[in-house]
């Protein structure tokens, strides 16, 4: 499986922080040159009126371009007609990724996405087990951050479809699963997380120019996701019920 990390090419300081750390785990990579937008198609994808009608602010060119590098590998696994695992420079390791990545490649094929880890630790609910240690969890609602995942041909092509044109973020397009119809799955406990360091990306919430009809709006989105967020799982989990019943008779 090959593995790529997401990284700006001027950031010598964190790509020698990465590499250090991942050459230690042993595990071999290469650095994908964050996309550079003058030369991406990504601001005629982005629909920034959307964006400000249903978030209330608007998404900075850092994030467009981490938008456009996720896409970049994303057809780039599609090309490779492989699975992918796809960092970003900002990780942690809280434990070895070589020492799982056997065990999550036999389960990508089938799962479609995996998650190496989460900023917040919320609910979720148990799909298998992976051994003594790990397990495939699915939150049971967004915990943000694309620092890590493992995504095959199949969901980079269903990914880079929805993502055509699109008004959020990656992570919460990967999050909103009732606009994808593409379940996130997670390692449990995470085997990395986002290393505290200063962020390429900038404060993405500038709510200076936010009116009072706005946050009225935004808040009314917010409440149309929950209810997208709660009828994806209970199909999900009426889905997992029938699957154990069926193993089990």
């Amino acid at each position: 499986m090959k593995i790529f990390v997401i990284s700006l090419k001027q950031s010598i300081e964190r790509r020698e922080v990465v590499r250090q750390m991942l050459d230690e785990d042993g595990v071999s990579f290469e650095f994908f040159d964050a996309v550079d937008l003058s030369a991406s198609d990504i601001y005629s994808r982005y629909n920034k009126k959307e964006t400000l009608k249903k978030k209330g602010y608007v998404l900075t060119d850092a994030e467009l371009g981490c938008f456009a590098s996720h896409r970049a590998l994303w057809q780039k696994c599609i090309d490779l007609k492989e699975p992918l695992l796809i960092l970003e420079d900002n990780l942690l390791l809280n434990s070895s990724i070589s020492n799982s990545l056997s065990l999550l490649k036999c389960k990508v094929e089938e799962l479609g996405i995996i998650k190496l880890g989460s900023m917040f630790d919320y609910d979720y609910y148990s799909v298998l087990k992976l051994n003594e240690k790990f397990e495939i969890i699915k939150y049971k609602k967004g915990t943000s951050g694309t620092s890590g995942y493992i995504i095959s041909p199949k969901i980079a092509k269903q990914y880079l479809d929805c993502s055509s044109c699109f008004y959020q973020p990656v992570d919460d397009l990967m999050e909103n699963e009732w606009l994808t119809s593409i379940p996130l799955y997670s390692v449990y406990p995470s085997i990395i997380s986002r290393r505290v360091t200063k962020s390429t990306i900038g404060n993405r919430k500038d709510k200076r120019n936010i009116t009072p009809l706005m946050k009225i709006r935004s808040e009314m989105y917010r409440g149309v996701y929950r209810l997208g967020r709660f009828m994806f799982n209970v199909k999900f989990v009426l889905k997992i019920k029938i699957r154990n019943f069926f193993k089990n008779v």
